[in-house]
């Protein structure tokens, strides 16, 4: 009896019975709804939402599973697979190969996460976005906050997939992406970041993208009214009734820096600074008090020495209302820097460019002898490529010779200018620096065109350009640069926002008759350096040169009144010393002039 239970029991071990080879069957899953979407570099093979049914795991396999394998072969997609013992290695879908020889090999991601495995090893979830890609790469966005209060700044970060030196997947900053908001774009720093304001609680759709990238995913926002923040209607944002403020710099917040950084006795550091400054102020209705400081400092010349110093202060009068006969000698000093054949330095067209601005608003016409020589002259100095040596005084010289249109020749010449300008505009809307940009655009004003219309691929614009230029405490230039260099970038940036070119900030004064004579000595122009470069590589430099300076003129905008019926005459005056020129007769006259304007402007305080 032993023998045959012995016997028994080596026979179930050996040969295995029926009911024993039977083994417990792995139920099958439930289909699974995703999205999926497949993309080569040219364009996109499928994108949509797919339930995926269960399929074998593997070649031979009775274990079924939904998985990436299987929602690629139920796509309706033409997919060629080589298995690597279980695994499974995607050759081609609808013809589109990997190849080796450029590195393009199908790549896939489950919600924008590389897959760690063979595609056919990976299980689906529920409401999964499955990228399968070749020749690109996926875009990332993520937002702060998808609803924040209204009127107040939002942060969106853009990233970019790639792979490190050792092949290891990253996410790097897309500083050169562009993110789209509604109808408006903003450009990311060098991190990638970027922050916009919404002024409306209508939904707001934002994704980015950059050339080579695919797409990101889009993201709403819905502003919503906080404790502290007013409501706002639809339409309540910048640029036409656009419902983000992101798009271009901001005006206000570049004025309150200024204003921070004026000093105890009215000025902002030199007289150059204190011009540009005040060519700024003058653009806007914001800053009366500031002037009103600012002006005892704009009415003395002892730091004018080049006549493109008197240049750039004649402007700075005629921006603020002042007759620059009859409180400077500004102008004549212009007309006697007059060769015959030019202003100023020979070697130099800058000076020639700038003296158009307040000759012009001097009384001075194309008819005159001094207006067209000079434009003669800007015009044999341009370069084959259409440009003044730089973006810079390439925008100046548009902004100065647009008024002139009608003249033989400067048509033509201001086209070639637009074309050298629309090369040299970079990829995420700018011309370089800030300098150049806020030139750049009040050169885009001066002929009549929307900065829109300088839009570049992926949306980008000269005005978002200047969105991505400003420094979080409303000044431009970097953070660690001096301050009077933002000083001066600020001062430049403030009329190019608000789309004003020097032109209509100048009020116009009738023309007094001054000989064509040289009587500034010859020297005083001699310590001019002649040989600075007028290119793009010295584009934006702060130098307090006034060869650079010529170079850095600033925009300039429309004050409709006079200054001795608008806010632009100081009328309280406190601890200002009336500055003392060279001569006692001179000294007479500014302190009279000055009494003057101070008169007049507490009898237009009275008649308001």
């Amino acid at each position: 009896m032993k023998k045959i239970l012995l016997t028994l029991s080596l026979l179930l071990i050996l040969v295995p019975s029926p009911l024993l080879a039977d083994e417990p069957e792995i139920p099958t899953p439930d289909p699974v709804s995703i999205v999926l979407q497949v993309e080569t570099a040219s364009g996109t093979l499928f994108n949509g939402t797919l339930t995926v049914s269960p399929c074998p795991i593997s070649l031979g396999s009775n274990t079924q599973t939904v998985n990436g394998f299987c929602a690629l072969e139920q796509s309706g997609l033409t997919n060629v697979w080589t298995w690597y013992g279980d695994d499974a290695f995607l050759d081609s879908t609808n013809g589109i190969t990997n190849d080796p020889s450029l590195g393009n090999y199908w790549t896939w991601f489950a919600n924008l996460e590389l897959g760690p495995v063979a595609l056919n090893k990976h299980q689906l979830a529920a409401n999964e976005k499955l990228l399968l890609s070749i020749g690109t790469f996926p875009l990332k966005i993520t937002t702060s906050n998808t609803s924040p209060e209204i009127n107040a700044p939002t942060t969106i970060t853009v990233s970019k997939f790639s792979f490190d030196s050792n092949f290891n997947p990253v996410w790097l900053p897309a500083s050169e992406s562009t993110v789209h908001i509604g109808p408006y774009t903003i450009s990311p720093n060098a991190e990638g970041m970027a922050t916009f304001t919404a002024t409306t609680t209508d939904p707001l759709d934002i994704y980015a993208t950059e050339t080579g990238f695919l797409p990101t995913e889009h993201i709403t926002l819905t502003a919503v009214t906080g404790p502290s923040a007013p409501s706002s209607s639809a339409g309540g944002g910048s640029g036409g009734g656009g419902s983000v403020l992101p798009s271009q710099g901001e005006v206000d917040t570049a004025l309150a820096f200024l204003l921070r950084h004026q000093r105890n006795d009215g000025s902002f550091g030199s007289a150059m600074h204190n011009d540009w400054v005040a060519l700024a102020l003058s653009s806007t209705d914001k800053a009366q008090a500031s002037l009103n400081a600012l002006l005892p400092h704009l009415l003395q010349q002892k730091e004018l020495t080049y006549v493109t110093d008197y240049e750039r202060r004649a402007m700075v009068l005629e921006a603020l209302g002042i007759d620059p006969y009859a409180h400077s000698d500004a102008i004549q000093k212009i007309i006697s820097e007059f060769d015959g054949v030019q202003i100023g330095n020979p070697n130099l067209v800058n000076d020639d460019i700038f003296s158009l601005f307040p000759l012009m608003h001097a009384g001075y016409t194309k008819e005159d002898e001094v207006i067209a020589k000079e434009v003669t002259f800007i015009l044999s100095n341009q370069d084959q490529n259409g440009s003044w040596g730089s973006v810079d005084l390439t925008s100046a010289a548009i902004q100065a010779l647009v008024p002139l249109s009608d003249v033989e020749g400067v048509s033509l010449a201001i086209a070639r200018a637009r074309d050298y300008l629309v090369s040299h505009q970079d990829t995420n809307g700018c011309f370089g620096n800030s300098y150049s940009t806020s030139w750049a655009l009040q050169a885009i004003s001066a002929l009549g065109e929307s900065p829109l219309k300088w839009t570049v691929w992926g949306g980008s614009t000269t005005l978002s350009c200047m969105a991505l230029l400003q420094a979080s405490d409303g000044g431009f230039g970097p953070m660690e640069a001096t301050i009077e260099s933002r000083i001066w970038a600020t001062a430049y940036a403030v009329p190019a926002l608000q789309g004003k070119s020097w032109n209509t900030i100048l009020q116009t004064f009738p023309r007094q008759n001054i000989p064509l004579k040289n009587t500034i000595p010859a020297q005083e122009e001699s310590a001019q350096p002649t040989d600075t470069p007028l290119n793009s590589s010295v584009s934006g430099v702060v130098l307090g040169t006034s060869t650079m300076e010529k170079i850095y003129t600033p925009p300039a905008i429309n004050k409709n009144q006079p200054i001795e019926t608008v806010q632009v005459v100081p009328i309280t005056h406190t601890n200002q010393v009336v500055p003392t020129p060279s001569n006692s007769s001179t000294l007479l006259n500014t302190m009279r002039d000055y009494l003057l304007l101070m008169i007049r402007g507490a009898v237009s305080l009275v008649h308001l």
